[in-house]
């Protein structure tokens, strides 16, 4: 029998291009050592400004919603069998993920998604940008990565809403005046950094024993 022991260490870091609100989980700039996230804060903040003023194909809706979100993340993964020690990895990764609205509030792209077929033979030719983003604290590489998802969750959002559009007129659809979003206000949020600390030989070792005791129950 095996024992393993996985933990995530997650940061998030989110904007949105609405009312341009945009909300961080950082540190407070005023206070301590330069936070690296608050880099990653400012390359996510000028690439909505720029989505928000430029994005959009000729004749067709602009954005009328952003949410840009980065996950970074400390990966640790050990497991061991009868005894032995057989995994004990690490990563540190950061995830980026963008999210597209067009149309209005009231019918945007995501109205009637319960009403949806699951499976959709278009989904086969649909591109889709890497989700990952760079390590380094590149502005430009870092808007580059959300703008290629940018891009591509503009389109897509395009595609569907046309096709919603197209269904309304020859389905029923029940509360149909039920909008698609709601008007919130603006939230900002600023959470000191949270620094945990994992002693990998210590959970080693108990996974070690752990794994043991198998040994006589195999």
């Amino acid at each position: 029998m095996a024992s393993k022991f996985k933990l995530v260490l997650p940061l998030l870091l989110s904007g949105t291009v609405a009312g341009s609100s945009i909300g961080a989980a950082g540190a407070d700039p005023g206070k301590g050592p330069k936070d690296h996230r608050l880099i990653v804060l400012g390359a996510l903040k000028d690439e909505l400004a720029r989505s928000k003023q430029k994005l959009r194909m000729t004749g067709e809706d602009g954005p009328y919603f952003i949410r840009y979100l980065v996950r970074e993340y400390d990966d640790y993964d050990l497991s061991a069998r009868f005894g032995a020690l057989f995994e004990d990895s690490y990563q540190h990764v950061r995830q980026g993920a963008v999210e597209v609205r067009v149309g209005s509030y009231q019918f945007d792209n995501t109205a009637d998604d319960s009403s949806e077929k699951a499976f959709d033979i278009d989904d086969f030719d649909r591109y889709e940008p890497p989700m990952f983003a760079p390590m380094d604290d590149n502005v430009d590489a870092i808007r580059a990565t959300m703008w290629l998802q940018t891009d591509a969750r503009y389109k897509q959002a395009l595609a569907a809403l046309h096709k919603k559009r197209g269904s309304r007129v020859t389905k029923m659809v029940e509360d149909e005046k039920m909008p698609s979003f709601s008007r919130e206000k603006p939230a900002r949020a600023v959470d000191p950094p949270i620094v945990l600390k994992l002693d990998r030989a210590a959970w080693a070792d108990r996974l070690r024993r752990t794994s043991a005791l198998f040994k006589a129950n195999p």
